[in-house]
């Protein structure tokens, strides 16, 4: 039985620039699922393309990023400061 799904559009941030950005930060993906409330597989999966980026991921994700960081991720900036947000800190692992 074939769905007439509508495609899946593509995540605004780039899989590599976040890696790069969270490396930096020294953040990790999974770090940043958990303070965002969401799994890491679909995180993952939202960063492939495969799922979906929901208005709630997309805030959570800007807020824990902030600004720079999100701008950055997503290719509208080439520099970012190495100070997570506020909103960030003490969520490391």
């Amino acid at each position: 039985m074939k769905t007439d799904r509508p495609p899946v559009l593509p995540s605004p941030l780039i899989k590599n620039r976040l890696r790069a950005l969270l490396v930096a930060r020294e953040y990790s993906l999974s770090a940043l699922a958990v303070a965002c409330d969401v799994t890491s597989r679909h995180l993952d999966l939202v960063l492939a393309g495969h799922r979906p980026m929901g208005r709630r991921l997309a805030e959570a994700l800007r807020c824990e990023l902030g600004e720079n960081g999100w701008a950055f991720a997503a290719g509208e900036s080439e520099s970012f400061c190495l100070t997570a947000p506020a909103s960030s800190r003490g969520n490391q692992s």
